[in-house]
């Protein structure tokens, strides 16, 4: 086996999958969020629920896999590198937006002060 011949992570393609799949996820169910509402409020109702355990099973998994393929990848000297930086790079941003979104909700709800 030669340096060119370099195994990718699986770990790495794995979370970058899934961070992929939550990114995708995320933007069906807020983009979506009022056209379903308006044309077919019981699909979406029963789509809510296992939409919402997809986002955060995929969420979570992705941050796992795309950390572990980060340290097989410095044990290993495995490729594959990009796909878990990548990976993080996609779940970072959305786990700021979901817990500022979470925040401004429970303001709201709590009467904002």
């Amino acid at each position: 086996m030669g340096k060119k011949d370099k195994k990718i992570s699986i770990a790495s393609v794995t979370g970058f999958s899934l961070a992929v799949i939550s990114l995708i996820l995320i933007q069906f169910f807020v983009f979506n969020d009022a056209f379903m509402r308006a044309f077919s409020g019981w699909v979406f109702h029963r789509l809510e629920i296992p939409v919402t355990i997809g986002i955060a099973l995929s969420h979570i998994g992705g941050y796992v896999f795309s950390i572990l393929g980060l340290k097989n990848i410095n044990r290993k000297k495995l490729k594959g590198k990009g796909f878990s930086i990548a990976g993080l790079f996609i779940l970072v941003p959305q786990t700021a937006l979901i817990v500022l979104a979470f925040l401004i909700l429970f303001m709201i709800a709590s009467g904002g002060g």
